[in-house]
């Protein structure tokens, strides 16, 4: 794997090694000699390399196995805090539920209320009931009923 500038990396290293051919006397033409010279990084790199170290995996395992208890103690509390949101959500849907069911049966106890008031207006405003209601309160037919005409113009005087 080549980079830009003919630079090759060698393994996982901060060198880099630099194609530039010298002649020294000891040395044939046909020989060539690669100047071995560190990696230039910028400072925020340097901070982030310090900071953050690369963790091998051999060191991993023996992470694993030195804490293996405190793992296990780790991994049962987020078990035990997953169980436990598990039945506080299970307890507020099944909470929901009960609700959801009696207001159901309000709306079915107001619709059938709504239906018997409709049936009583009906009855009130009926044509026999009107008639009914006449003679009860002692009412008459008018005889000769009067009617103004309001196309005149009129006038209200003031006392």
């Amino acid at each position: 794997m080549r980079r830009a500038g003919g630079k090759i990396p060698l393994r996982r290293t901060q060198m880099y090694v630099s194609k530039e051919f010298s002649r020294s006397p000891s040395s044939s033409p046909i020989l060539k000699q690669f100047h071995v010279r560190p990696h230039r990084m910028s400072t925020l790199n340097q901070s982030f390399a310090t900071q953050h170290p690369k963790i091998s995996v051999r060191a991993i395992q023996t992470l694993f196995r030195d804490h293996v208890s405190w793992i296990n103690v780790a991994t049962f509390v987020g078990l035990l805090m997953l169980c436990i949101v598990y039945i506080v959500q299970v307890n507020g849907s099944i909470s929901k539920g009960y609700q959801i069911r009696n207001l159901e049966t309000q709306i079915q106890e107001l619709s059938i209320k709504n239906q018997a008031l409709e049936l009583n207006t009906q009855r009130v405003q009926s044509l026999d009931h009107v008639v009914r209601s006449v003679k009860m309160l002692g009412l008459v037919d008018a005889e000769r009923p009067e009617y103004i005409n309001v196309s005149a113009p009129t006038y209200a005087f003031a006392n």
